[in-house]
């Protein structure tokens, strides 16, 4: 106040809650088991970069809830207060992150200047109940200098800014194990089926596998995973396509994460998982996936204007709002007459109707995927219905030259 005056006031509203991690059976939070599952985000906006509306940040939560996350990660630097804020109101963990990547400076005053920024990061939040962890660092990989030193301090620091929360880091490779056991929790970004030195997607499972017990204190998050996806292009069947390369077809992104998730929700000692990434976002030196400067993992496109077909099948996994979805729905322009239709759900059952013909009723299906198989389509418009109950539908239009 000056004079008596109010001229400014903050207000943070109390949130109390208590968690823990067991090794073999993942994160509790108030003592109950509580799934995390969700997803990273970084914040800029197609057109807009980071100057972001407060309408802009309430979407991004709205999506969300919609999606049904548990958690997100604030990849890779202090999101705003604003973003924060609605992720307490909403009930979504946060994961809050230094902006140190990849590489340690070498200039001397990189370590003071990173401190800093972890003192700003921890003094501005404390307050936010929604926050669970301060990470350190992600992927920061072997260097000069020597970056032990520098991540052990600010390791001690957090600890004794806030020590009722742990410290965390996200890395990519198991080559300075004395770096990846300073942190309270550990965090994998993994991408089999995806980059090609990671390995098939059918070795997903057995990649979380190798890396179970390589943080302090044995307790594993998979905090990225995911494959790129262009929603301009479409392909039946797709194969994994070249990281680097011009195809990324959306297909191929749901196959990803439709193999990925089942893995994940299979192992209860996954303390927690974060799809890379929720939104496309600005990448300045990536030529690939038929788009320039993007990077196309997103599940939904940059401009927050399309959520793409694994947005849904997340949804029908994570989220209690009952819904159908027809995959391949941007797949307008087909040139091969037999096709397989799939839906994502999360009803026991669904019914697929091809102009205005039922092609029977599927129930029971894993994690929500049901599939017809080899369908014909006829020459011309082709309208495709799904049907879950009286009150669920959905449709779309190909056409089969």
């Amino acid at each position: 106040s000056t004079g008596g005056e109010l001229v400014d006031s903050v207000e943070q509203p109390l949130g109390l809650r208590y968690y823990a991690i067991d090794n073999a059976k993942g994160f509790f939070l108030n003592g109950q088991p509580y799934h995390l599952h969700g997803v990273n985000r970084h914040q800029d906006r197609l057109n807009k970069g980071w100057a972001l509306s407060p309408a802009d940040e309430e979407l991004d939560v709205a999506m969300l809830k919609e999606i049904g996350a548990t958690v997100v990660r604030c990849s890779h630097y202090q999101q705003s207060d604003y973003f924060v804020s609605l992720c307490d109101q909403a009930g979504i963990l946060v994961w809050a992150e230094l902006s140190q990547v990849d590489r340690v400076g070498a200039d001397p005053r990189f370590p003071e200047t990173s401190r800093q920024q972890l003192l700003d990061l921890i003094r501005q939040n404390i307050n936010h109940p929604s926050i669970f962890a301060w990470s350190l660092f992600n992927e920061i990989r072997p260097n000069n200098p020597d970056p032990h030193r520098m991540l052990l301090d600010q390791h001690l620091l957090a600890k004794a800014e806030d020590p009722t929360r742990p410290t965390i880091a996200a890395t990519c490779t198991d080559k300075l194990p004395q770096m990846n056991v300073i942190p309270d929790w550990l965090g994998w970004n993994i991408y089999p089926g995806w980059y090609a030195d990671w390995g098939k997607l059918s070795e997903f499972g057995k990649t979380i596998d190798d890396f179970r017990y390589t943080s302090r204190e044995g307790a594993l998050c998979i905090s990225e995973y995911g494959a790129g996806g262009n929603v301009e292009q479409h392909e039946d069947n797709p194969r994994q396509p070249k990281n680097d390369g011009q195809w990324h077809p959306e297909e191929y992104l749901s196959i990803f994460h439709e193999a990925a998730w089942p893995e994940l929700k299979a192992r209860p000692f996954i303390w927690g998982s974060f799809v890379w990434v929720m939104y496309d976002f600005t990448s300045f030196w990536r030529k690939e996936g038929g788009s320039p400067g993007r990077n196309t993992k997103g599940l939904v496109t940059g401009d927050r204007q399309v959520k793409k077909d694994a947005f849904y099948y997340y949804k029908a996994n994570w989220s209690d709002e009952p819904m159908v979805y027809l995959t391949s729905r941007r797949f307008t322009e087909r040139t091969n007459a037999i096709t397989d239709v799939k839906v994502y759900s999360n009803q026991n059952a669904v019914e697929v109707l091809l102009n205005g013909t039922s092609l029977g009723q599927k129930s029971g299906a894993t994690n929500g995927v049901f599939v017809w198989k080899g369908v014909q389509l006829k020459p011309g418009q082709n309208k495709v219905e799904a049907h879950a109950g009286k009150a669920l539908k959905d449709e779309c239009t190909w056409t089969l030259k």
